[in-house]
């Protein structure tokens, strides 16, 4: 099996595929719901610093870059094809949200073009999903179980009056 090194770690290419494979694929400007892959921090020398946040979706201009960069055996490239946010350093407005790793968040994506005058589809904003309180099943099954236990008693009682 073919292995490649990236970032210092070591791969199969049936990772390196599993991981292009499990994207979810965006087609059309909209709202979506996705997971957060990795947060990384970006300060450059000069301006903001800024989270680059990867997500787990791709679109078919990045599909096309992968697979570009597949049959060019520049796998790492390939991985980075992929949609992602740009968050700025909190600078305390209350409007600012970074998500952790493994967190599903909404995602607004629009079109825009790009340097090449293609139109693409980006990250617009990342909000996180709102929180549902969860019920607890504590109390539910009381019913069921006493009516079972009832049923074993009056198998029980059965069994030992056909036994004597």
């Amino acid at each position: 099996m073919n292995t490649i090194e990236l970032n210092g770690r070591t791969f199969e290419m049936d990772q390196v595929k599993n991981i292009l494979s499990s994207r979810i694929v965006i087609e059309k400007p909209g709202k979506y719901q996705v997971k957060v892959t990795q947060v990384t921090e970006y300060s450059p020398e000069e301006g903001t610093k800024r989270f680059i946040v990867n997500l787990q979706a791709t679109t078919k201009f990045h599909i096309a870059k992968a697979i570009e960069a597949i049959k060019a055996e520049d796998y790492q490239t390939a991985l980075n094809a992929h949609l992602t946010a740009t968050v700025f350093e909190n600078d305390g407005k209350p409007s600012t949200y970074l998500p952790a790793k493994g967190e599903t968040v909404n995602i607004i994506v629009s079109e825009m073009m790009n340097k090449q005058n293609e139109k693409i589809l980006v990250v617009n904003s990342i909000t996180e999903l709102p929180v549902v309180a969860a019920v607890s099943a504590k109390g539910l099954f009381d019913s069921a179980f006493e009516s079972t236990d009832e049923l074993a008693a009056i198998a029980k009682e059965a069994k030992l009056q056909t036994v004597k």
